[in-house]
């Protein structure tokens, strides 16, 4: 996956600390992160893939876990968290105080995407469904993470990115809490 632009998230590395890329499956995720992270010295990156030997909720805690003691650890306090997973991470990050985003990077896929990327997997319609019904159970806990934000105060802002068909959308400000 090539983004137009990526420039542009590079250089916001240098002023986000708390990255959190989510993505449908096969959207470009690991890609992205992997881009990014060699063109950082600070950040470190903490990807689901190494999570996958646990269950679902228990791989995203445990995720949760790794990233808050990096940040309790870590002088520059920089990261960048990648995944599916992160999806729910980001929510219960917000709902336990433990963890909150300076940008969310979403990479979205369309229908015809999805079959491209999912290629041999995509046997019937039932199988493409399948994905777009996952897709937008990912695309609810997001839209919930968003309203959580909004009802919180906070004293620092989540700022929102989002990549369709490989472009680049604004890098903006679409939720805040009360900042001085």
């Amino acid at each position: 996956m090539i983004v137009e632009r990526i420039e542009e998230l590079v250089e916001a590395l240098k002023e986000y600390k708390r990255v959190v890329i989510i993505g449908y499956p096969k959207s470009g995720k690991t890609t992205l992160a992997k881009h990014l992270i060699e063109h950082t010295t600070e950040h470190k990156l903490i990807a689901d893939e190494n999570y996958r030997e646990y269950s679902y909720e228990e791989g995203m805690y445990r995720m949760l876990d790794d990233c808050v003691a990096h940040l309790k650890e870590n002088k520059t306090n920089k990261v960048i968290l990648e995944g599916c997973l992160c999806y729910r991470l980001l929510r219960k990050g917000l709902e336990k105080n433990l963890f909150l985003p300076d940008l969310v990077i979403d990479i979205k896929l369309d229908r015809a995407e999805m079959i491209e990327r999912y290629g041999a997997e995509i046997k019937s319609e039932t199988d493409i469904n399948r994905r777009i019904g996952f897709a937008k159970g990912l695309e609810k806990i997001l839209y919930e993470f968003k309203a959580s934000i909004s009802i919180h105060k906070f004293d620092k802002r989540v700022i929102f990115a989002q990549i369709n068909g490989g472009k680049l959308g604004p890098i903006k400000e679409l939720i805040h809490g009360n900042r001085q």
